[in-house]
């Protein structure tokens, strides 16, 4: 979904991410503008997901494994053009992913970042799919966002 190459001649660096078709990805202040609207609104437990146990249960909209996760985002993710994906390891950068490519890439973005949270961005729902195979959609605590896609 997105992969480092090396930077154009000229360039102030020697390697730059490069996003597929239908994704776009974010730079350092819209990343963290979208974690604080969404993942950070959730308390954090010891291994850096979101601690179920102290999120009011009446958010939660459902919980099972990745194998559900495709069904989860067509059943539970308010419909959008584009939704954000966001990874445990902040040295991957965030991404905008279009609606029509994010099932084709969710097998891939499974297979090689098994901790990744889906912000439907004004929704006010995030999915968390943790390195345990646990994924949970719910209501972000605050209510909607007024955060778009950008």
């Amino acid at each position: 979904m997105i992969r480092i190459v090396r930077a154009e001649a000229g360039s102030d660096r020697l390697l730059k991410w490069v996003g597929y078709e239908g994704v776009t990805i974010l730079d350092f202040a819209r990343d963290r503008e979208y974690e604080l609207v969404s993942v950070g609104r959730f308390p954090v437990g010891s291994g850096g997901t979101i601690d179920w146990t102290e999120t009011p249960g009446e958010l939660v909209i459902a919980t099972g494994d990745d194998g559900q996760i495709e069904s989860f985002v067509d059943r539970f993710m308010p419909e959008s053009d584009s939704y954000v994906l966001l990874w445990s390891n902040f040295a991957i950068p965030g991404v905008v992913v279009s609606a029509a490519k994010l099932a084709d890439y969710l097998p891939d973005i499974l297979d090689r970042n098994p901790e990744f949270w889906i912000y439907g961005p004004g929704s006010g729902v995030l999915l968390e799919n943790t390195f345990a195979g646990v994924v949970t959609v719910s209501r972000i605590p605050g209510g909607e966002d007024p955060v778009r896609c950008r």
